[in-house]
């Protein structure tokens, strides 16, 4: 018995290919019998369906593109120059879309701004949310090699050394940017345990920046 799957004539191609060929591969390793090593096995098949989740991410960011001859972004303004492939990184791979591209309307040379990149809050322009946030919380855990190994051994984020390293200091950059706001509302939303009337703190080798708040004519020392 055949399944026909219908897809709009609009879907991603690339998509579809992929697709098949997981089909393909599937139907050929079922049709012989394989001994001995099954990694190899699943080794191609974990392939194929990166390739299909990096497409399929690949035709979601695809509808995020903005075609308009001016756009505006925080009070700027910009005006549209052509479409330009963009490669971007998905905790699965890299995939590749066709995207329009825009410059201030008030500088000659400018740089290029991307409203795929933009609207989906890449980071460093080409670095997904998600495959951002697992890089840098490998690199938080372990060295930058060891990180790198590991996501190879598990199949995901394909991506080398240096560019762990990379999108770590990224994301360590956006923080900086905003350790004031967040240390804050973390502050905020924490909940001091019923009971507690003291807190004891012991530190090794590190510095404290110290706060001191007027608050009802009291000082009140707070360390971040």
């Amino acid at each position: 018995m055949q399944i026909v799957l219908e897809v709009s004539e609009c879907f991603n191609p690339n998509l579809v290919e992929a697709l098949g060929r997981l089909v393909e591969t599937v139907e050929r390793f079922g049709r012989k019998s394989r001994h001995g090593d099954f990694a190899q096995t699943e080794l191609p098949l974990a392939s194929l369906t990166a390739k299909i989740e990096a497409e399929a991410v690949g035709s979601v960011l695809a509808s995020l593109d903005v075609d308009a001859p001016v756009v505006r972004v925080a009070g700027r303004r910009y005006r549209r120059l052509g479409v330009e492939p963009k490669t971007y990184r998905t905790l699965a791979g890299e995939v590749t879309v066709e995207r329009h591209v825009y410059r201030a309307a008030d500088v000659r040379n400018g740089p290029l701004l991307d409203p795929i990149a933009v609207r989906a809050g890449m980071v460093g322009g080409c670095w997904l949310p998600g495959a951002a946030k697992a890089m840098a919380h490998g690199l938080a855990m372990v060295t930058s090699r060891e990180a790198a190994h590991s996501a190879a051994q598990v199949g995901r984020l394909p991506y080398s050394r240096s560019s762990f390293e990379r999108v770590g200091h990224l994301v360590g950059e956006l923080y900086v940017a905003r350790n004031l706001d967040i240390e804050e509302e973390l502050a905020l939303g924490f909940e001091v345990p019923r009971g507690a009337t003291s807190v004891s703190v012991s530190l090794d080798r590190a510095a404290v920046p110290m706060e001191e708040i007027a608050a009802n004519g009291e000082d009140v020392t707070r360390a971040f």
